[in-house]
């Protein structure tokens, strides 16, 4: 039982770092474009936004 608790928990570490760097990576990939071409990613504010949110609740959950 100690074992799949272990591995749950290590899954909801790796669910931690993927919503963090996709975070990372929509945001600055946003900001490059918008500064650098004037466009930008339309979704890109709404799913790091929905990443925040996840990141949050599981972070809760490991803590």
């Amino acid at each position: 039982m100690q074992k799949v608790l272990n591995l749950f928990f290590k899954l909801l570490e790796l669910l931690v770092v993927v919503c963090m760097v996709a975070m990372v990576i929509m945001v600055f990939g946003n900001v490059l474009l918008r500064y650098g071409f004037n466009s930008g990613i339309d979704v890109s504010d709404e799913l790091s936004r929905y990443c925040f949110i996840w990141l949050t609740y599981i972070g809760a959950m490991v803590a």
